[in-house]
């Protein structure tokens, strides 16, 4: 799949927050759950416009938030592209210097490893940094 290809793939979303260290938005996917976007500045004073991101899935159809994991069920490629799509909306908005990702479960560390270089290229980023289960991706001057 080419890079902009698996962009193109993205579910309709909602910024729900915007706010200036502190941006969250959503999209339903096609089985019922929903899944959350923040996006969390550190001490800009200290750090500079770095952000922490980070994004979770919830079983919305039996009327609850239950985290799911990326189990490589459903589709991981276009909830990751929607993710995308969301990245790029904010990284045009408010041009971070460093986005930072960490991924615990197993199954999220292979789709990252595999999708966060496509990612840095789609926002216009660099990926600088990974280890087993983080990245950081700097804007690219």
């Amino acid at each position: 799949m080419k890079l902009l290809e698996l962009f193109d793939q993205a579910y309709p979303f909602q910024w729900t927050r915007q706010d200036e260290d502190h941006w969250e938005a959503h999209f339903n996917m096609e089985d019922g759950s929903r899944v959350n976007l923040t996006l969390m500045s550190s001490d800009q004073e200290k750090y500079g416009n770095d952000w922490w991101v980070e994004f979770n899935r919830g079983n919305m159809s039996k009327g609850k938030s239950e985290t799911a994991n990326i189990s490589g069920e459903g589709d991981a490629y276009k909830m990751f592209a929607t993710v995308g799509v969301m990245l790029k909306s904010f990284v045009d908005q408010q041009k971070p210097n460093e986005l930072f990702f960490t991924a615990e479960e197993d199954s999220r560390q292979k789709l990252y490893a595999r999708l966060i270089p496509r990612l840095a290229k789609f926002l216009g980023m660099k990926l600088t940094s990974r280890v087993t289960s983080a990245y950081v991706l700097k804007r690219i001057k």
